[in-house]
C-alpha cells in the first residue's frame, strides 16, 4: 500500500487535488475484491456443471461482446467523464457476481448473462481506468518506470488475496467468496463517488481518426504486438488454471500461481521499468523468445514441479516484454488518451476471439493452447525482430 500512496503521490498528483488518495484506495480494494476470486472463475463454472467447451464458449462470448463495448465506454467518458464511467464498471462488477452467486448449469442462460457483465466491467472500468492513467504521464520522461511501478501496485493488491480466495473457498464454500467479493466492491465505490472536482473529461479536438491514429508503422507494431501477447495471457490466466485443476484436482494447486506471478512481478518490475528506450525492443524480442521456449517445455515435458517452475519463469517473461511494450503504447498515447485507452483495451479483447474460437473445435484443448501460445510469441520476435532491422538499415543509409 506505501508503494500504492508514493505512486500516486509523486506520479499522478497533477490531474486532480489533493483527494486523489480516494481513487487509489478505489483501485486497490478493486483489484483485491477480484483476486479475491480471479483465478478461480474457469474452475467455479466447471464446478457449477459446466463443461470445459461450455467454459470456452462463455470466454468466446465475453470477448465477442467486450469489442463493441469498449466504444460505448469512450462515449460515456465523453459524455460523463473517466469516474462516472469507472463507478458503472464497478455496478457492472457487482451484478457479475451477483449472477456468479446464483449460477445453475441447468440455465445456461446465466452464462450468458455472466458475459455481458464480465464486458460491462471490462469495458468501462479499464478503458476509464488507462485513461486516467495516460493523462498523467503527459509529458513525463520516464514512462517506464512509471508503468513499472504502476504493475507493482496491481500486484500488491492481489498478492494475497488469491491465497486468501482459496482457504476462504475450502473453509466456506464459494457462496462465502463471492459475498466477500461484492461486499468489498461496495466499499469500492464509496471513494469514487466521494471523489469529485476532478477534470476527467477528454478534449474532443484533440482526438485522431482510426486511420490517422495508426497512420505510424511503430504504432502498428506495438499494438499487434500487444495482440499477439493477449493471446498468451488468455492462455496463461484461463487455460493454464483449468490444465493445473485437471491434473492435482485441488484448489489449493491453482491458489499458487497467482501468489508465485505476483511475488515474480514485486521482486523484478522496477528492474524492468529502469530499461532505456533504446533497449525497449531488445527486451521484447528476448521476453518473446524465452517465453515461446517455456511453452514448447510444458507441451512436451510432464514434470509437475517444473509446472510451478514455470509459472515463475512466465512471470518473468511477462515484465520483460510487457513492461516495455506497454511504455511505448503509452508514450505514443499521450498525444491522444482517450483513443489510446480504448484501443489499448480493444487489442487485448478482439485477438481472444479467435483464440477461443480455435479452442472449441478441438479435442486437445491444453495442448492446442500451448501451441498457439508458443506460436503468437515467435510471431512477436519476428515482427520485432524486422523492426530493428529496418531501423539499423535506415541508420546505416543515413551514414
Amino acid at each position: 500500500m506505501r508503494l500504492f500512496h508514493h505512486y500516486h503521490k509523486h506520479r499522478l498528483r497533477h490531474i486532480i487535488h489533493k483527494d486523489f488518495w480516494l481513487y487509489e484506495l478505489s483501485v486497490w480494494l478493486q483489484v483485491f475484491a477480484r483476486s479475491l476470486i480471479g483465478v478461480f472463475i474457469p474452475i467455479l463454472l466447471l464446478k457449477a456443471g459446466f463443461s470445459v467447451v461450455e467454459v470456452l464458449a462463455y470466454f468466446l462470448i465475453f470477448n465477442i461482446i467486450n469489442v463493441p463495448l469498449n466504444f460505448l465506454a469512450r462515449h460515456l467518458i465523453i459524455k460523463f467523464g473517466a469516474r462516472v464511467t469507472l463507478i458503472l464498471g464497478q455496478i457492472a462488477s457487482i451484478f457479475y457476481f451477483i449472477i456468479l452467486y446464483n449460477l445453475d448449469a441447468r440455465i445456461w442462460g446465466l452464462l450468458i448473462f455472466l458475459a455481458v457483465f464480465a464486458a460491462l466491467y471490462d469495458t468501462m472500468y479499464w478503458v476509464a481506468h488507462y485513461y486516467f492513467f495516460l493523462n498523467s504521464i503527459k509529458k513525463d520522461k520516464n514512462v517506464s518506470k512509471d508503468t513499472s511501478i504502476m504493475h507493482i501496485v496491481r500486484e500488491v493488491a492481489g498478492l494475497l488475496a488469491p491465497a486468501i480466495g482459496a482457504v476462504v473457498l475450502i473453509v466456506s464454500g464459494q457462496k462465502t467468496l463471492i459475498a466477500i467479493s461484492i461486499a468489498v466492491l461496495f466499499l469500492a465505490i464509496w471513494p469514487l463517488y466521494k471523489l469529485k472536482h476532478i477534470k476527467d473529461k477528454p478534449v474532443l479536438k484533440e482526438i485522431k481518426p482510426f486511420k490517422e491514429y495508426f497512420l505510424k508503422t511503430s504504432s502498428k507494431r506495438d499494438y499487434f504486438s500487444r495482440a499477439m501477447f493477449e493471446i498468451h495471457s488468455a492462455a496463461e490466466d484461463r487455460i493454464w488454471p483449468l490444465f493445473i485443476f485437471s491434473l492435482f484436482g485441488s484448489l489449493e494447486s491453482v491458489a499458487w500461481l497467482p501468489v508465485i506471478v505476483s511475488g515474480t512481478t514485486i521482486l523484478f518490475t522496477y528492474m524492468a521499468g529502469k530499461a532505456n528506450t533504446k533497449k525497449r525492443r531488445t527486451m521484447i524480442i528476448l521476453g518473446s523468445m524465452f517465453m515461446a521456449l517455456t511453452w514448447l517445455v510444458r507441451l512436451y515435458c510432464g514434470n509437475e514441479i517444473f509446472f510451478y517452475i514455470s509459472v515463475f519463469l512466465v512471470g518473468l517473461f511477462s515484465l520483460i516484454i510487457s513492461v516495455p511494450l506497454e511504455s511505448s503504447l503509452y508514450e505514443e498515447g499521450e498525444k491522444d488518451t482517450l483513443n489510446a485507452a480504448t484501443y489499448l483495451n480493444v487489442s487485448a479483447m478482439f485477438p481472444r476471439i479467435f483464440f477461443y474460437l480455435a479452442l472449441i473445435f478441438v479435442v486437445q484443448v491444453y495442448e492446442v493452447s500451448f501451441v498457439i501460445a508458443t506460436l503468437v510469441m515467435f510471431l512477436m520476435v519476428g515482427v520485432n525482430v524486422f523492426n530493428v532491422k529496418n531501423i539499423n538499415t535506415k541508420n546505416k543509409f543515413h551514414v
